[in-house]
């Protein structure tokens, strides 16, 4: 999948809530570009727009994806997500 897009899985059964990424595996590195995501919640329907970088070595059998979170209110949230890669 060396530069094709990715859709990520989303638990919830709806592929609108899925995020799409491109993975560079000659660089370890992971794109993830801006989508906004509108959701229903208590408050009624609200946009978030989530983005973000991330990399991944092969070697060490690490992950690291860094991720924003965009809320309707212009609050920004950054998020770290690392793990072990399964091969």
């Amino acid at each position: 999948m060396n530069g094709q897009d990715v859709l990520s899985f989303d638990h919830m059964g709806n592929p609108l809530y899925e995020i799409e990424f491109t993975a560079d595996c000659d660089k370890g590195t992971i794109n993830i570009p801006s989508k906004s995501i509108t959701v229903s919640t208590s408050m009624g329907l609200r946009t978030y727009t989530v983005s973000g970088t991330g990399t991944f070595d092969f070697k060490t059998k690490e992950l690291s994806i860094d991720y924003t979170v965009k809320t309707p209110d212009n609050n920004t949230y950054e998020y770290v997500l690392s793990g072990d890669i399964a091969i």
